[in-house]
């Protein structure tokens, strides 16, 4: 981010899994929808993602 917004950019980082974790329940989503390697994830997977991924990280 620093490299195309500056070094006095004001930003913060965050995990795909944290990113995840703000979507309401029961919600899925999909990843490069206009792209040949297409994903689609339901709400399911996502659920199961950031539990996998929270814990690894959190314990």
């Amino acid at each position: 981010m620093r490299r195309y917004a500056g070094k006095d950019s004001k930003h913060f980082t965050v995990t795909g899994a944290e990113v995840l974790d703000l979507l309401p329940t029961g919600y899925g989503f999909a990843m490069d929808m206009e792209g040949e390697h297409r994903m689609v994830f339901d709400a399911k997977a996502v659920e199961q993602m950031v539990d996998f991924t929270m814990r690894r990280m959190y314990g």
